[in-house]
């Protein structure tokens, strides 16, 4: 019961989020599962979100980054220098300094295969990260 209230309050909370995510299949990501599969078709655009609070220092990183881009099967769309996504805080007109809000990896799948994603939430001065996140998205062909 008290994980279904969760995830509501979750999903709820990230249809609050301004990101601009018109033409993206959305896909988000619980921090305490440290593997998903995902599956998206060939050519889809697709963002992969979850809870952070860069406030603390900690951000979620794209720790995999060279092993997509020698891959072929999904690009990543919007990572900065520092392999991270776009952040968006929580949205409400009394919005807390430090509350904290979601950040968004965007891909666009390529080719069909099996593709690993590897998310990291850590400081950016810390080599070990306070969790991980491996998503597999499996690309299929529609014919």
């Amino acid at each position: 019961m008290f994980r279904s209230l969760l995830l509501f309050f979750f999903l709820f909370t990230l249809s609050l989020a301004e990101v601009n995510v018109a033409g993206f299949e959305s896909f988000p990501l619980n921090p305490d599962t440290a593997h998903t599969l995902i599956k998206v078709t060939k050519d889809a655009k697709f963002i992969l979100v979850s809870k952070s609070n860069p406030s603390t220092g900690y951000n979620w990183y794209l720790s995999n980054v060279e092993d997509l881009k020698t891959g072929n099967l999904i690009t990543p769309l919007n990572l900065d220098n520092f392999n991270t996504g776009e952040y968006e805080a929580k949205s409400s007109n009394y919005e807390t300094i430090g509350s904290g809000g979601y950040t968004f990896f965007k891909f666009q799948a390529i080719n069909s295969g099996t593709a690993s994603v590897t998310l990291q939430y850590k400081r950016p001065w810390e080599n070990k990260a306070l969790k991980e996140i491996q998503v597999d998205v499996q690309i299929i062909v529609i014919q």
